[in-house]
């Protein structure tokens, strides 16, 4: 049905084009209206009698059209564009008028920093590739509180998704998924795609850690030292989510970070969903198990799938 509906589209876009000439049979056939020209109101209702719209008209049937619309600057559809005291879509502007400048505050409009921010620069959420990240300032460093969930590398190219389980143990080069996506295997945990994107947002192989550009301009994946101190600076049970957070897990989450146990994607399915959850590095290689009780260090082949906590280069 859906090459169907590719071979009427592009019929009527084709008469569209010549919309002010004499009809032929064919045009009178698609002449619904009856009012010499074959135009928008035929179109609509020629695409009626199959279940489907394009609204905005831009050759992709709104049933499997992403953005029934227009995407922003930012790359929201149908969004408003750059945020006000935004000189970009994830960059603010300081007190001092500079784009991404950390001064906070100027209280004598002399010029001159009063106040600095912190490491997230005053931020409480990052913008990127349409979803808003909420920052969180540990030891001194910018971290995101949630887990990735982009699907393009900084430089635009689309990561793969949608991948079977054949597909992702093959793919060599930026892939994503969410747990319970796909003809395979789901352990433990639940397979419901849309309510695990919400809550863990995706995980992506090895392949898209190494590229170095997984993670927004000025941020990165961080390193075995930066996942370290984290770890020896504060109490495991205080990174993790508490019982009252959505996702819940067994912590206080004192530090606002927020770690929840989304499991990971391996060799020949989904595991660890509601038990534990696995963090890259920056190699792409090692990464960070955390479990109820304890967190270790390993390695794995860079077709698994784990999560992605994003943390702001440091000057």
């Amino acid at each position: 049905m859906n090459e169907m509906k590719k071979v009427i589209l592009t019929m009527v876009v084709a008469a569209l084009a010549t919309s002010g000439m004499a009809q032929s049979d064919c045009g009178e056939l698609l002449d619904a209206n009856q009012d010499g020209l074959i135009g928008v109101e035929d179109l609509m209702n020629l695409l009626s009698h199959f279940g489907d719209s394009d609204f905005d008209f831009d050759g992709v049937f709104d049933s499997v059209d992403d953005c029934v619309g227009e995407y922003d600057e930012c790359g929201v559809c149908n969004g408003a564009g750059i945020p006000e005291g935004y000189c970009d879509c994830g960059v603010i502007i300081d007190a001092l008028g500079i784009c991404g400048g950390d001064c906070a505050e100027d209280y004598d409009n002399d010029g001159v920093c009063d106040q600095f921010m912190g490491p997230c620069l005053g931020q409480t959420e990052f913008f990127y590739e349409g979803y808003n990240y909420n920052l969180i300032e540990i030891n001194n460093r910018c971290w995101f509180a949630e887990n990735l969930r982009s699907p393009t590398l900084s430089n635009g190219d689309t990561i793969q998704d949608e991948l079977s389980q054949s597909e992702w143990n093959a793919l060599t080069t930026p892939g994503r998924t969410t747990y319970g996506y796909g003809d395979t295997w789901v352990y433990s945990g639940s397979n419901d795609v849309e309510s695990n994107l919400e809550n863990y947002g995706q995980l992506y192989n090895g392949y898209a850690v190494i590229t170095e550009q997984v993670c927004p301009i000025d941020f990165h994946v961080p390193s075995i030292q930066e996942w370290e101190e984290l770890f020896e600076e504060n109490l495991l049970t205080h990174l993790k989510a508490s019982p009252e957070d959505t996702p819940s897990w067994n912590g206080t989450n004192e530090s606002g970070m927020s770690l929840a146990a989304g499991g990971y994607r391996g060799s020949s399915g989904y595991a660890g969903e509601s038990v534990n959850t696995r963090f890259w590095t920056g190699n792409g290689t090692n990464r960070f198990t955390i479990t109820e009780t304890s967190y270790y260090l390993d390695s794995r082949p860079s077709y698994y799938g784990c999560y992605i906590r994003c943390i702001k280069d440091s000057e």
